[in-house]
């Protein structure tokens, strides 16, 4: 039998033509010295640990002094000339909203991945591999769709399409929640399936461009970052609140719902529209 980290081979093969093309096109730029934030990423990474730890073990001490240390992160970022997170990206109301529903799409979206696989194991006999294979609807879906954003973009706006991507993503959570798993995978997983990878192509680069809307030239590479970390954080702490409160995939659904529903009213009420599309 292969190993499951055999998975992570995968990566290798995109990782070698990457950095190939990354030699071969990308123009060198002249470089600078700047000083390093060191003391506001020790603070940041020590908050967030504190926080997703103290979730997971549901100690909420541990949970309460990463907040304060976030806190303490947050002055010391006010106060100093080379912040590692300058605070004026949070100026923008769109790059804002932005980051908050990258941060919810995660809590809800890495542990619909990681409960799933899991339940249909134990539900209907799945294999490893077939859990995985069970997925692709929702890929191909979210593939389709994504082909199909510039074109949704330019006629309807960033934000529309955004919230539209929420809603039906929400319905898909829905769906999923009230389905009787005993139906079997085609009724109660492939087809929501088909909804939630509707969803998710519809939010992922509406969100990421918003996410470094009208950010300045020396502020947009900063913007996209916070957008990535955002993504990579959002799981995390997600996951770690619902295996504080629920150890059950359909329990887990409803949070999911929860943090998808948050995400939708930030992007409806907080990013701006377009203007083009006003």
């Amino acid at each position: 039998m292969i190993s499951w980290r055999a998975g992570f081979l995968i990566n290798v093969p995109f990782t070698i033509i990457l950095i190939y093309l990354t030699w071969k096109h990308v123009k060198e730029t002249e470089g600078k010295t700047v000083r390093i934030d060191y003391l506001g990423s020790i603070l940041s990474i020590i908050g967030l640990v504190a926080i997703i730890y103290g979730f997971t073990e549901e100690n909420w001490f541990i949970s309460l002094l990463g907040i304060v240390i976030l806190a303490v992160f947050v002055m010391w970022e006010k106060h100093i000339t080379y912040p590692i997170l300058p605070l004026s990206l949070f100026q923008n109301r769109t790059r804002t909203g932005a980051y908050m529903v990258r941060l919810l799409f995660m809590m809800a979206m890495l542990p619909f991945w990681f409960f799933l696989p899991q339940m249909m194991q134990t539900s209907y006999g799945f294999s490893a591999l077939a859990s995985g294979m069970a997925f692709l609807p929702l890929t191909l879906v979210n593939f389709g769709i994504a082909l199909q954003l510039p074109r949704f973009v330019q006629k309807y706006g960033n934000k529309r399409v955004l919230v539209t991507g929420e809603l039906i993503l929400a319905l898909g959570l829905i769906m999923m929640a009230v389905s009787n798993i005993e139906k079997g995978y085609w009724v109660a997983i492939f087809l929501p399936m088909l909804i939630l990878g509707l969803g998710q192509g519809l939010i992922l680069a509406p969100v990421t461009s918003a996410g470094v809307h009208e950010a300045s030239d020396d502020l947009a590479g900063v913007a996209s970052g916070l957008t990535n970390t955002m993504h990579q954080i959002g799981g995390p702490i997600g996951l770690s609140i619902i295996v504080a409160f629920t150890s059950s995939f359909n329990g887990a659904l409803w949070f999911m719902l929860a943090f998808t529903i948050m995400g939708g009213l930030i992007a409806t009420f907080v990013i701006e529209s377009d203007r083009s599309s006003s």
